[in-house]
């Protein structure tokens, strides 16, 4: 499996924690589909009370087998995924439009249906509302947590769907990951 920043042959899992409440058990994975897709996967580690990240991209080849091979790999509990967004490709009408997502998604679908895994999908503005990726405040968020990439945008933007799943879906996450958020303002 070819991957990079934090995947199998990658950089070291980031660890957070240890929380100040019980960590219930976790494996998500959220994914950046594109000709080069990233992915970032946090699993708890109950018996030290903290959380396990790693991230990595999969491409820029043709990567329909490598990713239904990676999400069967690692076995999420949940998957977030962004959603496919048509949007032209440069001001020109005529140039062409990018629908390799739109592969890469239904390999996700694939596999979640396959293997009874709950799908959930974001926008790609509703997780850069969380975490900039443009302006004064691009990446903040990412390395207050340790968890910025350099060189891996699309790894980058699957911590982004990860973290707002995790904002929004436990509110424990929600005041823990905004504690250290504030406190490093």
């Amino acid at each position: 499996m070819t991957s990079s920043h934090g995947g199998e042959e990658g950089a070291q899992p980031i660890r957070l924690g240890p929380f100040p409440f019980a960590l219930p058990i976790i494996r998500l994975m959220a994914l950046d589909p594109g000709g080069t897709t990233g992915w970032a996967k946090v699993t708890s580690l109950p018996d030290i009370n903290e959380l396990e990240f790693t991230h990595g991209q999969l491409g820029p080849h043709e990567h329909h087998t490598e990713l239904y091979d990676h999400l069967e790999i690692h076995s999420p509990y949940t998957v977030i995924c962004e959603s496919f967004e048509f949007r032209q490709m440069g001001s020109d009408t005529k140039k062409k439009v990018e629908l390799i997502s739109r592969e890469y998604i239904g390999v996700t679908k694939l596999y979640c249906s396959y293997f009874n895994v709950h799908l959930e999908f974001q926008t790609a503005s509703t997780a850069k509302a969380l975490i900039p990726d443009k302006g004064p405040a691009q990446d903040v968020k990412l390395k207050q947590l340790g968890l910025y990439v350099p060189g891996a945008k699309h790894a980058r933007d699957a911590y982004r769907h990860l973290l707002r799943y995790m904002v929004v879906s436990d509110r424990s996450f929600k005041n823990f990951f905004a504690e250290r958020w504030m406190a490093n303002d």
